[in-house]
């Protein structure tokens, strides 16, 4: 039985939709073999039963920091519908409705984790707020709450090791190796689920543009010449010497 066409919103003809396809074209497969990388080094750790481990300047973090950034920004661009009033606001309407309808099917709770979503552009704001709850907590119970930040540990036992509740302690920037976790002060991303939602995003998008636009896509984007508006045909005014296109050595 073919399959039913499933008719695209209206952004898909607005004149610059392509780039954010591209955009989330490379965000998929660069967030892919990022994920990659990450379940590599905590699959190649090595410790005995029962021991636990703080692990000092991990490769991964690298790779961690920029997933999350990724993360953070296409949530927004696929959720932020801008501030009503300014004069592009139907446009960012436009836009959230075009991906709401095209992965309304999906449950992407990893893709918009507090954890990833806005984490590192207010990073300063959420210490700021911690110092100010912490003060709060201490005047009344004359105790700051635990603490921990820029770690990478094999699991949350090796904190309850040395007597800290995990579930007590403000975890920010810490990554636990065995559960494949990020927590970032009231978030936690889920790096497992996350891959999920990604290679379910691929197959959507694939099902949508077929296989061959995404590989187009995926390889490099494209110089569109002008069009003109009313015809939509494009006003060639590209030098006839085409460029070559290749790798520079």
């Amino acid at each position: 039985m073919a399959k039913p066409h499933i008719r695209m919103p209206e952004f898909q003809a607005t004149e610059y939709a392509m780039p954010f396809l591209f955009d989330l074209i490379q965000f998929l497969e660069r967030g892919m073999k990022r994920i990659g990388r990450i379940k590599a080094f905590c699959d190649g750790l090595s410790y005995g039963p029962g021991q636990g481990l703080i692990i000092s300047d991990p490769e991964i973090r690298p790779d961690l920091h920029a997933l999350c950034l990724d993360v953070g920004r296409v949530s927004r661009m696929l959720t932020n519908s801008g501030k009503a009033g300014t004069v592009y606001h139907k446009y960012s309407l436009e836009r959230v409705r075009f991906f709401k309808h095209l992965f309304g099917a999906l449950h992407l709770t990893q893709l918009h984790s507090r954890a990833a979503r806005n984490a590192f552009e207010h990073f300063e704001e959420r210490i700021d707020k911690a110092s100010f709850e912490a003060d709060a907590e201490a005047a009344k119970a004359n105790l700051f709450r635990p603490y921990g930040y820029g770690m990478v540990l094999t699991s949350l036992d090796v904190l309850r090791n040395i007597g800290i509740d995990p579930d007590h302690a403000l975890l920010i920037d810490v990554f636990v190796t065995e559960e494949k976790k990020f927590f970032y002060f009231d978030g936690v991303l889920d790096v497992n689920r996350l891959e999920a939602e990604l290679y379910d995003m691929r197959r959507t998008l694939i099902g949508q543009i077929s296989e061959q636009r995404y590989m187009q896509l995926q390889n490099g984007g494209a110089m569109r010449a002008a069009r003109d508006a009313a015809t939509g045909k494009a006003r060639l005014n590209l030098r006839r010497t085409q460029p070559r296109i290749g790798s520079v050595p």
